[in-house]
């Protein structure tokens, strides 16, 4: 309703209410008087709208109501324009690990890193790198001569951690040697998809690893039939391990890589071990850990200290391994992450393989009776090496101040001793076709050197109780000290003379060379 015709209605009930009081009505226009007409000639009023309003102040304009937040607007349906559906986005659908259990020590994924079915190859990766490439060589590798650590499990190398984050990592070799050691293994197609490996755990769940091969400078290789999975575990020359299989021959695991070449990832899910454990895992399962007899304690949440046969300092440091007769096998590893290790003791094991790298505190390194027939042992960097009760050895390798060997057979080795670097070796109740190499002190006892002598004695050479083949004056650096107490000597030059010598007798090497001269 109009406000002026408004406030003429408020006025004529006022005045009807108290006509008394007014004399008159005062019609205004914009604010001034334009008429005035006395009540007492009024009887009536009426309101007509005319056709046309006459002028009428205007009001401050209102502003319109605020819509609340959470309220849309209702928008007619008239006025969206038509999308055609071919232009709108596909939003791909990230693809979802699952968590396998198989019964190991973590969770396994389902899928490759950059796949989308359990069957799908992925993604290549050289390893350190986050980013699959065109081509895998070592001219563009991102990390080439440079050393990213012994392990890159959960680090800024790892791709799986980089693509999937959470606790998704790259599995430890250990990790993959369980699934060797521990799992049941068939050679598979994935429905119509790829062929690869079926994989089942202790309790039996199973997961598939396709045969996706690898990639390297002269582009795939053995799509289809050959499957190369990086661990995160360097070897500490330049390369790293890698599990693999083939349709043919599939159990292989802790396998040697160039890091440039582009391999597939499948990642494990679960914390990062600690150095220290990850050392003792990397032995635990060289040295088939699972067929120990005592293993009690090891990977699971008690103390160092309180798993079997270990020994630490009070730091937490391992100084001590000590699993005599405890049926272990395979490979004896000691690296340089044992940096404290002073003792060990594995009486009875039945080793093909020793090494006990340089960085090791170890002084003195004692192996008896464990080693197989034919067995090696490399890398040797202690002060005092003694080896004991050997079947039948293989080489030995490396370096010491000080050898001893005490009741060994190397019958079918060359030159077992041939190379270690010693000061002083010490042979005593062996039998050996050869011996090899070159020490200031030279102490033979009570053993047979069936066939060549080459060992170059540089200071001090003694034989009690022996028999040596082929023995000259080319044995002895020059002015060396020899002993010989009860010692047979025969091919000696390489004459058919034999010479037995039936009570000591001590002369110089000159003296030596007088007698059998080259």
């Amino acid at each position: 309703m109009n406000r002026r015709i408004v406030a003429i209605l408020i006025a004529l009930v006022a005045l009807w209410a108290g006509a008394d009081t007014f004399k008159s009505f005062v019609f205004y226009k914009n604010g001034e008087p334009v008429i005035t007409v006395p009540i007492v000639d009024v009887d009536s009023m009426v309101f007509e709208q005319p056709s046309v309003l006459p002028d009428i102040p205007v009001d401050p304009p209102v502003d319109p109501p605020v819509t609340p937040p959470d309220t849309v607007p209702d928008v007619p349906s008239d006025t969206i324009p038509d999308i055609p559906v071919d232009t709108v986005p596909d939003v791909p659908e990230v693809p979802q690990f699952e968590m396998v259990d198989l019964g190991l020590s973590v969770m396994w994924a389902s899928m490759n890193v950059g796949a989308t079915t359990p069957d799908d190859y992925g993604n290549y990766y050289a390893w350190g790198e986050l980013e699959p490439k065109e081509y895998y060589d070592v001219s563009n590798y991102a990390h080439n001569g440079v050393y990213l650590g012994d392990d890159i499990c959960g680090t800024e190398y790892d791709v799986a951690t980089a693509t999937y984050g959470d606790k998704w990592r790259m599995p430890t070799q250990y990790e993959c040697n369980e699934l060797v050691s521990r799992c049941q293994w068939s050679w598979e197609q994935y429905g119509d998809g790829n062929w690869g490996i079926k994989i089942t755990g202790p309790n039996g769940n199973s997961i598939f690893l396709p045969a996706g091969g690898y990639i390297n400078y002269s582009g795939e290789k053995r799509c289809g039939e050959y499957g190369s999975y990086w661990t995160s575990t360097a070897n500490g020359t330049g390369e790293s391990h890698y599990l693999c299989f083939e349709s043919s021959r599939f159990e292989q695991t802790s396998w040697d890589g160039a890091t440039y070449v582009g391999q597939l990832v499948r990642p494990v899910y679960g914390d990062k071990p600690a150095a220290i454990e990850g050392l003792l895992a990397d032995f635990f399962m060289a040295a088939n850990g699972y067929g120990w007899t005592h293993k009690e304690g090891w990977f699971t949440d008690a103390p160092l200290s309180e798993w079997y046969g270990i020994e630490t300092d009070a730091d937490g440091n391992v100084v001590k391994i000590s699993l005599p007769d405890n049926n272990l096998s395979g490979k004896c590893i000691i690296d340089e992450r044992f940096d404290h290790l002073v003792e060990v003791d594995f009486r009875g094991a039945k080793f093909d393989y020793v090494s006990i790298c340089p960085g090791v505190s170890m002084k003195t390194l004692e192996l008896d009776n464990c080693m197989n027939a034919g067995g090696k042992i490399e890398n040797i960097d202690v002060e005092k090496f003694v080896l004991k009760n050997v079947p039948d050895m293989g080489s030995v390798s490396g370096k010491c101040d000080a050898i001893e060997v005490y009741n060994c057979n190397f019958k079918n080795t060359g030159q077992p001793l041939g190379g270690i670097t010693a000061s002083s070796v010490k042979i005593v109740g062996c039998e050996m076709l050869n011996i090899g190499g070159s020490a200031d002190e030279i102490y033979i006892e009570d053993s047979h050197v069936t066939e060549t002598w080459y060992f170059v004695t540089r200071e001090k050479f003694t034989a009690v109780n022996s028999r040596l083949s082929t023995l000259c004056s080319g044995d002895f650096n020059t002015g060396c000290l020899l002993t010989f107490d009860n010692v047979t000597l025969w091919r000696t030059n390489w004459k058919d003379e034999t010479i037995t010598v039936t009570c000591s007798f001590v002369f110089d090497s000159d003296t030596w060379y007088e007698h059998f001269p080259n």
